[in-house]
């Protein structure tokens, strides 16, 4: 957004070239996952638990909410989720983040408050935003609002977002201006609507 624009606060604010960049995150999206899959399912990779997920979304239906920071020292996951089947519990911790994210994306649309602002496209990065059942959440609850991308990257950075960020800003010299560097480092793939 200008730098001049009413904001109610709730952003983080960083200057960016001639703009104001608002950021909020759901920083425990990934740890999130990785401590279920270090506590629950140690055994069980990404995909074979995306696809229980995606199973159980579809068929089952019984899922818990899971808070930030549960499983960490002094906030124990809860006796229902831990009844719930291996399934059910990845696609309860998946359905808790996709909660906490739409929650945000509601929240941020909402802080520049003294203009209209117009969002048309939304990314999801990282390695959650590659399970089915995250994609079609997204898709059903923006689809109607946005254009939806996933990120089209390859190697050893497809999913460091935060570090990729930091090179292209790092590289704009070598473009025209950032729109290009990112337009040519960040391929992009719709999620099928």
């Amino acid at each position: 957004c200008l730098p001049t624009a009413n904001l109610k606060g709730e952003a983080n604010q960083f200057e960016y070239y001639q703009n104001r960049l608002l950021l909020m995150m759901e920083g425990d999206c990934a740890t999130r996952w990785g401590r279920f899959k270090e506590q629950y399912a140690p055994d069980k990779d990404d995909q074979c638990l995306d696809e229980l997920a995606w199973y159980t979304f579809l068929n089952d239906k019984h899922t818990v909410y899971v808070p930030p920071d549960t499983g960490i020292e002094g906030k124990p996951y809860s006796d229902e989720w831990k009844r719930l089947s291996m399934a059910q519990q990845a696609a309860s911790i998946q359905l808790s983040i996709v909660h906490d994210i739409t929650l945000l994306i509601h929240a941020m649309r909402a802080e520049v408050t003294d203009c209209d602002v117009s969002i048309k496209n939304m990314v999801f990065t990282g390695g959650l935003a590659q399970s089915k059942l995250i994609e079609r959440l997204f898709a059903n609850e923006f689809g109607s609002h946005f254009h939806l991308y996933l990120s089209d990257r390859s190697g050893p950075l497809a999913y460091q977002t935060a570090t990729f960020g930091a090179l292209i800003n790092a590289m704009v010299g070598d473009y025209e201006n950032l729109g290009q560097a990112i337009e040519s480092l960040c391929p992009l793939k719709p999620i099928k609507q």
